[in-house]
């Protein structure tokens, strides 16, 4: 069974997913991050994009959707790895 996720954008390169958090309370740019190091390795990174376009990776956003949100990034993992 899936699980509830929030649509995506994804970049070009595809390396790039943005996608928003909504509750009652605020909505919270996401982005997961896939960084290549070296030949077929990659580095993920997820969290908060805020007001200057970098990503706060240590944010504690608590906005009371974590599954959907992990789900979220489990989609974007699949279509990564296609």
């Amino acid at each position: 069974m899936e699980k509830p996720s929030y649509n995506f954008e994804v970049s070009n390169n595809g390396l790039i997913f943005s996608f928003e958090s909504i509750s009652r309370e605020k909505i919270i740019k996401k982005v997961v991050v896939y960084e290549p190091l070296v030949d077929e390795l990659y580095h993920m990174g997820f969290g908060d994009l805020v007001e200057d376009n970098t990503i706060d990776y240590r944010v504690k956003s608590a906005n009371k959707d974590m599954n959907k949100v992990l789900s979220t990034v489990v989609q974007t993992m699949f279509l990564f790895f296609e």
